[in-house]
């Protein structure tokens, strides 16, 4: 049966000469349709080797079938425009059409089973889901999942909440991506010099299409009165707003006056940024100048510089939060910070190289410079403190490296520790040298050697051990179980409880050993340890006895139990090289109050123990002290958190 299907198909491509570029079989038994490079279809039963019926679709090869199921006998078929032909299988006719499914070539059409719904999917990287339920038979669109159909070029978040991600593609699209949700995805559109001519025509018969986005910049502030977002085209000289809200190309496609609008210079716009109140777009070109616009009329409002920003291309510009400082880099391997309003020069610093790009934080004066392999040996990505009330001169904070060209970078104010805790700003060193970040499944190996160690290793994963203490400042704890210590002042409740006995009621239950007691090994570590004043010991040997031992060793240490005082003092002098070590600060608490409930009257009645009690008592408050100060700090951080409008 197989070899006759293959002859089959062998007598139809060798009679028609021509390619056959879809197969599919039909809801009918032993019924297929073949779609040919000449856009012929061939319904043909391979049981008696009879074509039943033929169509010729007009758009060229036909690039794929598919036939409902649901009782209608409906054939679709796909084109390389992007069109999709519906046939009437009972008339043997054509139905209707479905014009521009896609923008590209139809990859692949699925009638579901028994249900009214065509999936398809092209090179345009969209699938789309239709819906025949209208009169006509012809399908309406039901949900698509769409992306770049080419590589993207630039995505940064469109505001602060990390909802909605921006994203510009090499197809020339603009589009939103929700991280909530896909349904909150959607497409701007292509960029047009004539909105209206692209309407009628519609985007694949555009000859105003603009190319390209290069670079974009977005502010939320007033997209509710006009438009929010600013984009720069792939060798062109004018720039487009943009309405995030209607979801369109904006109303003002701002091009300086300075060259009469001739777009046959070679110039064009390679940088811009729009202020935090979204009143202003600050436009950079690459012949060096660097121009402001209104957002709301379109009208230009000053540039920078005598008569030009820089000597070379503007390959980065911002604007800090206050609307104090713009920040623009360039081409000649300078990074210039001028004054906003009044377009005045304040500082000039000298870059390494020539950045590729730049990206300034508002919300913390950090910026970062993208330097490209065709200046140095390696990807490079420094970050820079910007000068302001603190700092007086441009602070170089770090420098990355990577292995591969970036598209985009992006700060996420979220990801920001220096809103979150202190952060050393200290700047780097001249000669410091920055270490290569792999970046995932794009770098390839540049040394054998180092590709053996890292395949010897590779199955062994580095396990982390945390340090006993993270910082000498800090307060670490003991980590041991409650029930080793935190009963010490309950143990006579206890065992009233536990050890019920009858014994009468005068009968003493404490027998004085006096000089008769032997020396536990814990009473021989402290006296040794009055003389070379190290505690460890006696520290360790404590965090390994239960409570009923710690307690019967702390009774040791009175003279009516054999002890001495100069023993009694060691262990007030243990408490405080604990507490100086700000470690075990649980065991120290617990200890030190059972001590002093099982001896407070005798300490009292000595002076020498007493001193050395004043002394614990100091070291104790510093200790409570510092850890206030530092939860009164997070206290604060949390409520200035909660309470703020950010």
């Amino acid at each position: 049966m197989i070899i006759n299907i293959i002859l089959i198909l062998y007598n139809i491509l060798c009679l028609k000469q021509n390619i056959i570029y879809a197969f599919v079989t039909t809801p009918a038994v032993d019924v297929v349709g073949v779609g040919l490079a000449s856009g012929q279809i061939i319904i043909h039963n391979i049981r008696f080797d009879e074509t039943l019926m033929k169509f010729q679709q007009d758009w060229g090869p036909v690039t794929a079938l598919s036939f409902r199921t649901d009782g209608h006998p409906i054939m679709a078929s796909g084109s390389p425009i992007g069109h999709i032909g519906l046939w009437d299988l009972e008339e043997k006719k054509f139905v209707t059409q479905m014009r521009n499914a896609h923008t590209t070539a139809i990859a692949g059409l699925t009638f579901l089973q028994n249900e009214p719904i065509l999936i398809t999917n092209g090179a345009d990287n969209a699938i789309r889901v239709w819906i025949f339920d209208v009169a006509g038979g012809d399908g309406r669109l039901l949900r698509q999942r769409t992306g770049h159909s080419a590589p993207p070029t630039k995505i940064q978040h469109h505001d602060q909440s990390s909802l909605n991600i921006l994203s510009a593609g090499q197809d020339g699209t603009l589009q939103s991506f929700s991280t909530v949700h896909e349904r909150f995805n959607k497409s701007l559109g292509h960029g047009t010099l004539n909105k209206t001519r692209a309407k009628k025509k519609g985007v694949t018969n555009d000859t105003a299409k603009l190319p390209a986005i290069t670079t974009f910049a977005s502010e939320t502030a007033r997209q509710s009165d006009w438009d929010g977002i600013i984009a720069c085209h792939r060798g062109f000289l004018v720039t487009t707003t943009w309405n995030y809200q209607r979801g369109s190309i904006g109303a003002h496609k701002l091009e300086p006056e300075r060259f009469n609008k001739n777009r046959s210079l070679n110039v064009h716009a390679t940088a811009v940024d729009i202020t935090s109140c979204g009143n202003f777009a600050v436009i950079a070109l690459s012949s060096g100048h660097i121009d402001v616009y209104n957002m709301q009329s379109g009208f230009h409002r000053g540039h920078y510089g005598k008569d030009k920003a820089h000597a070379g291309a503007v390959r980065g510009l911002s604007v800090d939060a206050l609307n104090q400082l713009t920040v623009s880099v360039g081409a000649d391997r300078l990074l210039k910070i001028w004054r906003f309003r009044s377009k005045e020069l304040l500082h000039t610093h000298s870059l390494p190289a020539a950045p590729a790009s730049s990206l300034l934080h508002r919300d913390s004066s950090e910026m970062a410079e993208y330097i490209s392999p065709a200046q140095l040996d390696e990807h490079l990505i420094t970050l820079s403190l910007l000068p302001d009330s603190r700092w007086k001169n441009l602070l170089h904070l770090d420098i990355i490296k990577v292995c591969a060209s970036l598209l985009s970078v992006w700060f996420f104010s979220r990801s920001n520790n220096t809103l979150c805790s202190l952060v050393s700003l200290r700047p780097l060193p001249a000669d410091y040298e920055p270490t290569v970040i792999m970046l995932p499944g794009t770098c390839p190996s540049r040394d054998t050697e180092e590709e053996e160690v890292l395949d010897a290793d590779s199955s062994e994963m580095a396990e982390y051990i945390s340090p006993a203490q993270l910082d000498e400042h800090l307060i670490t704890l003991s980590l041991l179980p409650d029930s080793r210590w935190k009963n010490l002042l309950h143990l006579d409740i206890i065992k009233v409880y536990v050890f019920k006995s009858t014994p009468s009621e005068n009968q003493s239950k404490i027998v004085n050993l006096g000089v008769l007691a032997q020396k536990s090994t814990f009473y021989l570590q402290l006296e040794n340890a009055l003389d070379n004043n190290s505690y460890e010991e006696p520290v360790k040997l404590l965090r390994e006895l239960g409570p009923s031992a710690i307690e019967t060793e702390l009774r040791s240490l009175s003279p009516d139990m054999g002890g001495d005082v100069r023993v009694m003092q060691s262990f007030l002098k243990m408490i405080s090289s604990i507490l100086q070590s700000k470690r075990d600060f649980d065991l120290a608490q617990a200890y030190l109050a059972l001590f002093l409930k099982l001896h407070l009257r005798f300490i009292a009645d000595q002076p020498e123990l007493m001193e050395e009690a004043e002394s614990v008592s100091a070291h104790l408050e510093e200790t409570w002290m510092s850890m206030q100060t530092l939860l009164n700090q997070n206290i604060c951080l949390l409520s200035y958190i909660k309470s703020a409008l950010l």
